[in-house]
């Protein structure tokens, strides 16, 4: 072979080399900002391992119980990726607009059954209880999908039951259609909707009509409702880079109602 082929064929080896050597570098750099950007975003966290769901029936009154249990002793919501027999995001958010919907919340009383419910932006992310003893195996139902939605009549946040598919606890603040004062009966249909049975002596309320109290039938698990009248913006008018308000954002405050469902384990 004359120099000059060799010379040739040399150049051509070493740009291939070169070409070949810098996709796996660029390969490598991609890969580590694609952990980097899941760690921030929680999306997935190598210590938590959570078992798939392996049971062909619904959650248990008891298992329910032992869920809510655990969640009021926790010490820190751990995001990971879905396993099987988990719901995906798309249903999570599809459980979210039909629970509001079914709720009557951010509804007028005379918009009926076929209002379609707009949650404006909407975000959503999977997560489990975390110990504090580093790498655990996590239970399929202790995982929640916590979808976070906001437009400039309603807001809040709901956290969806990722092996049931329903909704066990809710913050929702209301800017329209503000009921007149707390509606406890909706304890009723939060309990029904999660899969419970509410006992027939109804919901005891305190004096001062902002807390409210319905148990379930068999069970200590009990439904509570928190309800506060206040003064408040939509996430989507406020400055989000200061942080806080200023002096003409308070005067623009309205009225709003806050109200905190939730599925909690009674002691008595």
């Amino acid at each position: 072979m004359s120099r000059k082929y060799k010379y040739t064929f040399f150049t051509v080896f070493l740009a291939l080399a070169f070409s070949f050597g810098s996709m796996k570098a660029m390969d490598f750099i991609l890969k580590v900002r694609e952990q980097q950007l899941l760690e921030e975003k929680g999306t997935v966290l190598p210590d938590v391992f959570v078992l798939e769901w392996q049971e062909k029936d619904d959650l248990t009154v008891h298992q329910v119980e032992e869920t809510v249990k655990c969640w009021e002793e926790s010490v820190k919501f751990t995001t990971h990726n879905p396993v099987s027999g988990q719901i995906s995001i798309e249903q999570a958010i599809k459980e979210s607009k039909s629970w509001m919907k079914e709720m009557s919340l951010g509804i007028s009383e005379w918009g009926g059954n076929d209002v379609e419910i707009d949650l404006g932006a909407v975000n959503a992310v999977l997560g489990t209880i975390e110990e504090e003893t580093g790498r655990q195996q996590a239970e399929p139902q202790n995982s929640f999908w916590k979808v976070e939605f906001s437009n400039h009549s309603i807001q809040g946040i709901l956290y969806v039951n990722a092996v049931t598919g329903k909704i066990w606890f809710a913050d929702i603040t209301l800017f329209e259609y503000l009921p007149d004062q707390m509606p406890y009966w909706k304890l009723k249909y939060f309990l029904e909707l999660a899969g419970l049975q509410a006992t027939h002596k109804g919901s005891v309320q305190n004096s001062e009509k902002t807390e409210s109290l319905w148990k379930v039938k068999d069970s200590q698990l009990c439904a509570k409702m928190e309800f506060l009248r206040t003064l408040d913006m939509p996430a989507d008018e406020k400055d989000d880079e200061k942080g806080q308000l200023d002096v003409d954002e308070k005067k623009q405050m309205k009225e709003c109602v806050k109200i905190t469902f939730k599925l909690s384990v009674s002691s008595s």
